[in-house]
Parts: structure tokens; C-alpha cells; sequence
């Protein structure tokens, strides 16, 4: 059984136990409104211990910053799988500003219990859209899509300097206040 839950800080070190390495042999570009894809074989590596410890600092940051962290455990209590929420990246717009799943634990609902957990928190703040910047793969484009994401025209300016390459994406959390002036949501 899973246990999906928020971390604590101190929780982060657990980032290490991660396996977050992937290959494929197409990477994806946006252009012109499209998704394009190139035949070219790449490899994500298991982060080492400095990178780990480089994002662990990162993700300490941002939790200080406002943001949340969600953590999916098994049932000796393994971080298997990790989402960092940021409240609000804009008027109206929260950030999934990191999805990782254990690579012997996906395609087994984790990433969407995240993804799922994240557009919840979206709509409890009152706001109508998620954003993601999604690395230019297909299994990663491909499950955004899966969770109705869709490509946006209009990238996030500090989103698409730090992520120059990704996908960037946007959901609608399906948020209908009706135009009542009482949320964040941007309409």
C-alpha cells in the first residue's frame, strides 16, 4: 500500500533513496503551438550524491518559501515518489514545480496521485490553472497529456528561462467560481 502525505524538511534527505534515472530515443520540442519530436537517444543518470544534496538544499528553500511537498511512501515507510507544489507561480496560476517516481515504482499511480494531490491544493487555493514544465520526453509530455495538461502559448517567463528546453504546460483544475470575485482564479 502507498501512503501519500506531506514531508517535513527534514523528510528531504529521503530524496537520496530515488532512483530517477530513464533513457529514450526521441526528445521533444515545442514549436509553433506543436510538440515535435527528434529521434535522439538520451539518458537521465541516478542523481549522485552532490546533485542530490544540491537539490535537497533547493527543495529545503523552496519549503521555507511557501512551498509543499508531497511525498508517496510504501510500506516500510521508503520515499518512493516526491511532488513540490508552488502556490502560486502568477494570478490564478500554481506550479507543480517537481514530479519524480522511483523508477521500480512507476506506471503504478503514484505520479498520478501526486499530479491529482497538486491540482487539489490548486483548486482549495481558489485558483484555475497548474502549470508544469515537463522534460522534453515522451513519457513525460505523454503523462501530462494523460492528466490534461496542455501545451502552452505562452511559456512563464522565469519557468522558460530556468527550463529552456522543457515542455511547458498548462491544466485547468476545473475550478468554476462563476465569476464571483472571491478567488484567485484568474477569470
Amino acid at each position: 500500500m502507498i501512503t501519500l502525505r506531506p514531508i517535513t524538511p527534514d523528510e528531504l534527505e529521503q530524496l537520496r533513496e530515488l532512483d530517477v534515472s530513464e533513457e529514450g530515443g526521441v526528445r521533444l520540442r515545442a514549436l509553433d503551438g506543436q510538440v515535435v519530436a527528434t529521434d535522439c537517444p538520451w539518458r537521465r543518470q541516478r542523481w549522485d550524491a552532490a546533485e542530490c544534496a544540491r537539490r535537497i538544499a533547493e527543495l529545503r528553500a523552496r519549503l521555507d518559501a511557501g512551498d509543499a511537498a508531497y511525498g508517496a511512501f510504501d510500506d516500510a515507510g521508503r520515499l518512493i515518489g516526491l511532488g513540490i507544489y508552488q502556490p502560486q507561480l502568477a494570478a490564478g496560476l500554481s506550479c507543480l514545480r517537481g514530479l519524480w517516481v522511483s523508477r521500480p515504482h512507476r506506471r503504478q499511480g503514484i505520479a498520478t496521485a501526486l499530479t491529482q494531490q497538486m491540482a487539489q491544493l490548486t483548486r482549495r487555493r481558489g485558483l484555475g490553472r497548474m502549470y508544469v514544465s515537463a522534460c522534453p520526453s515522451e513519457s513525460a509530455v505523454g503523462f501530462y497529456r494523460s492528466q490534461g495538461f496542455e501545451l502552452t502559448d505562452a511559456p512563464h517567463p522565469e519557468m522558460l528561462a530556468l527550463e529552456p528546453d522543457d515542455i511547458h504546460m498548462v491544466l485547468d483544475v476545473g475550478h468554476d467560481c462563476g465569476g464571483c470575485g472571491g478567488c484567485q482564479c484568474g477569470r
